[in-house]
C-alpha cells in the first residue's frame, strides 16, 4: 500500500488554517427511498434493481407472478445518488413504478412491455457526511483509503501553534487519488 503524507506543522509543507474536503459546500443527509412496482398483468419477465453511486445494487425485484404489487424501502441511504433501472421484458408486461424520497414522491410513470427504463437520479441529496479528523498537535493518525474526510488543525480555525508536530497520513491504495478542496496555505517562513 502505497501511502501519501499530509503534513500539517509549522515548518512542513502545508498549514492548514480552515478544513480541508471535497464536499465543503454538499449538504448532507440519511433518506429513506421507498420504490413501488406494480401490475395487474403478468411479471414474469420482469426484474428491477436499484444501484448507489458506487454502482453496488442495494436493492432488487422480480421476476413476478400474474398480478403483483412489490414495495422495498431503503432505510437510511447515504450513498446517492441511486438508479434504478427495470426491465420489463415482454410486451405483456408494463409496470407501474412510484419512487418516494422521505415520504415524497420523486418519481412516478409506467415501463413500457419490452424496454428497459432507467430512473435517475434517485435521492441525490442521500449522501453521508465526511469524517471529521483534526491534525494533532503532536503524534500522527491516518485517514484510510476512500475515506471523505474532513481535516482541521487542532486549533479550529485558529493558526497552527508554534512547537506542534504532529501530521495526518492520507493512505491511497494502487492507482487511487487523494484530493484536496478547500482552505489551505504553504509555509512562506521556509
Amino acid at each position: 500500500m502505497r501511502k501519501h503524507v499530509l503534513l500539517a506543522k509549522m515548518l512542513m509543507i502545508l498549514t492548514v488554517t480552515g478544513f480541508l474536503s471535497a464536499f465543503s459546500s454538499q449538504s448532507y443527509a440519511q433518506c429513506d427511498l421507498t420504490f413501488a412496482i406494480n401490475s395487474a398483468s403478468w411479471g414474469d419477465a420482469t426484474t428491477w434493481t436499484v444501484t448507489d453511486a458506487s454502482n453496488n445494487v442495494v436493492l432488487s425485484g422480480g421476476p413476478y407472478g400474474n398480478g403483483y404489487a412489490d414495495e422495498q424501502t431503503l432505510t437510511g441511504a447515504n450513498n446517492g445518488p441511486y438508479t434504478w433501472n427495470i426491465v420489463s421484458g415482454l410486451g405483456d408486461n408494463s409496470p407501474n413504478y412510484t419512487v418516494t424520497v422521505d415520504a415524497v414522491l420523486e418519481y412516478s410513470g409506467n415501463v413500457p412491455g419490452a424496454t428497459t427504463q432507467t430512473i435517475a437520479p434517485i435521492g441525490a441529496g442521500c449522501v453521508a457526511a465526511p469524517v471529521a479528523l483534526s491534525v494533532p498537535f503532536a503524534g500522527s493518525n491516518t485517514v484510510s483509503c476512500g475515506t471523505d474526510t474532513q481535516l482541521t488543525d487542532h486549533a479550529g480555525a485558529g493558526n497552527y501553534s508554534n512547537g506542534a508536530n504532529g501530521f495526518t497520513v492520507l493512505e491511497a491504495a494502487n492507482t487511487a487519488v487523494i484530493s484536496i478542496q478547500g482552505s489551505y496555505s504553504t509555509e512562506s517562513c521556509c
